[in-house]
């Protein structure tokens, strides 16, 4: 999902302001680098901001200069399950630029088709073919 947040006056022709993840899913635990880049010379500041899944900010990071043109950040551990959100705020003279990226967090419980595991199926088919002796035998 990307949601850019720009009033039409403030956009100046030849200009562009990028943003991009290193990707938009990740296990559980894992860090996300974000990478923001710009040519419009009024840009002196960019900050990434990291919030989580309940929307509270995680980690940020400032990059300052005159200009600023590219920068780096890579994520806190990714710890909870769910959707994060990652912003980009471009800083310049009058309204900043602010763009808005998300990541999937996904866990790594995996669970079994029966509620034992495998051990449920092997003991089954074990008692099955001891009843089935036991029944052979009285038989005969």
């Amino acid at each position: 999902m990307l949601c850019v947040s720009v009033s039409i006056n403030s956009v100046r022709a030849g200009y562009y302001w990028k943003f991009e993840l290193s990707k938009t899913k990740a296990n559980l635990g894992e860090r996300v680098t974000a990478t923001a880049s710009t040519n419009d010379p009024e840009i002196t500041k960019i900050r990434i901001e990291f919030y989580d899944p309940k929307g509270t900010l995680r980690d940020w990071t400032d990059f300052y200069g005159s200009p600023v043109t590219w920068c780096s950040s890579d994520s806190p551990p990714l710890d909870k399950v769910g959707m994060w959100t990652v912003k980009a705020i471009f800083y310049r003279t009058g309204s900043p630029i602010y763009i808005e990226k998300t990541v999937i967090v996904v866990g790594l419980n995996i669970i079994p088709e029966f509620p034992f595991g495998t051990v449920a199926p092997v003991l089954a088919s074990m008692a099955a073919l001891i009843v089935t002796k036991i029944r052979r035998r009285r038989r005969s």
